[in-house]
């Protein structure tokens, strides 16, 4: 419903008419008609804005007529992202806006409110060109914004853009963009019918076996903010860390994470990268990181399966389940077990303690050790309620397991 009530406004947005002046409030290809004087007034705009800065407007009065075009000019391009101290710009513009009336500039641009005014008597065919400086920049916010501290945002011109993990090596949270450096900036005509890429040098954090943390040069890659969750789930960042302390490391591969995921059903909005992404959630209901649900069956039984990349000897799990009580239809299983995979066969490993289905916590049972390229949890799912899961652990045998 709010496509069907936008898109009649849109001229109303674009456009507008007061006395003896006629505001261009948006750039957007387009072409209208009005009326000042009692002259009947063509406009035609041209322009790939926000992709290019350059706007091109050409009038056609009927016959010759005074009047004042307002040319809007957004507060990022001489101003800050927004009004007021909350955010801020690290640098300004590496130039400015400029403007030009049938290719000859203006001798003194006069600007009120925001808007270019250029007061004369307009000509069938006098065409208009504003060029505004589009460039990728820093943005960081108020030191009083806790979450936003030592952190940094990216835009290019009205458009706020986001790292996404598609792009980014599958993570974006181990990622450090620093505030030297400069941006590279690509056109993209296949993602969601053309778009501009922006890419930057920074540098990706990681754990190594002795919890030390190891930085690795890389190439950051971000999209437009509008444009992410369109292709797979994963991590994503408006906000990523200028220095090391902000960022998160990417933790060592287990055989978990190495592993092929795979399940009897997924949501077509949840994913099964979910089961070992190696995010640890905060709660059972934590919607801030991806998840594995089995929605919308209900009552069912259901699985999920790691392929291991080999034999391995494996002896205990740990699954943290997602329950959405008092949100949504997901609830702790009804009961659950472990098979693993020998000769082709699923077999039911020997449990050493309980199959727990507690919320909040990691769910542990360790078994018998076993050798298997590859593990299943059977999931007897409550009568009228479907479920899921945030994390699935591996933990492979030790020489002490028997």
């Amino acid at each position: 419903m709010n496509i069907v009530r936008i898109v009649p406004q849109i001229p109303y947005w674009v456009y507008a008419r007061r006395e003896v002046s006629l505001y261009v409030n948006l750039y957007i290809q387009s072409r209208a008609r009005t009326e000042i004087n009692g002259v009947e007034i063509e406009l035609q705009q041209t322009t790939e804005y926000p992709w290019r800065g350059q706007v091109v407007v050409e009038l056609k009065p009927a016959r010759p007529v005074q009047f004042a075009l307002r040319l809007r000019i957004p507060g990022w391009v001489d101003g800050g992202p927004l009004p007021g101290d909350l955010y801020r710009f690290t640098q300004p513009n590496s130039r400015s806006w400029k403007a030009l009336v049938n290719g000859e500039p203006l001798a003194a641009p006069q600007v009120a409110s925001g808007y270019l005014v250029i007061d004369r008597q307009w000509q069938s065919g006098d065409r208009i060109t504003l060029d505004l400086p589009l460039e990728t920049r820093r943005v960081v916010a108020h030191p009083a914004v806790a979450a936003d501290r030592g952190r940094v945002a990216l835009v290019r011109g009205p458009l706020v853009y986001c790292a996404e993990a598609v792009d980014n090596q599958g993570s974006v949270y181990d990622l450090v963009l620093p505030d030297e450096g400069t941006f590279s900036e690509h056109w993209d005509e296949q993602l969601l019918g053309g778009l501009v890429r922006v890419e930057a040098q920074g540098r990706r954090l990681s754990r190594t076996r002795t919890s030390n943390v190891q930085e690795q040069p890389t190439v950051i890659r971000a999209i437009p903010y509008y444009a992410w969750a369109h292709r797979q789930m994963g991590q994503m960042s408006v906000w990523l860390a200028r220095q090391p302390e902000a960022a998160e490391p990417r933790p060592l591969p287990t055989l978990a994470s190495l592993s092929r995921p795979s399940a009897s059903h997924c949501w077509t909005r949840d994913t099964v990268r979910a089961l070992n992404d190696q995010l640890e959630p905060d709660s059972s209901i934590d919607h801030s990181i991806p998840r594995h649900t089995f929605w919308d069956h209900r009552g069912t039984t259901e699985w999920v399966q790691y392929d291991f990349p080999g034999i391995r000897r494996v002896s205990a799990v740990e699954v943290y389940w997602f329950d959405d009580t008092g949100r949504g239809h997901c609830r702790v299983p009804q009961s659950w077990q472990v098979l693993y995979r020998k000769e082709g066969q699923w077999l039911p490993v020997e449990a050493l303690g309980p199959y727990e289905t507690l919320k909040d916590r990691f769910n542990r049972v360790s078994f018998r050790p076993v050798q298997t390229d590859g593990l299943r949890l059977l999931i007897e799912l409550q009568p009228q309620w479907s479920a899921g899961i945030l994390e699935w652990k591996v933990l492979e045998a030790t020489s002490e397991d028997r």
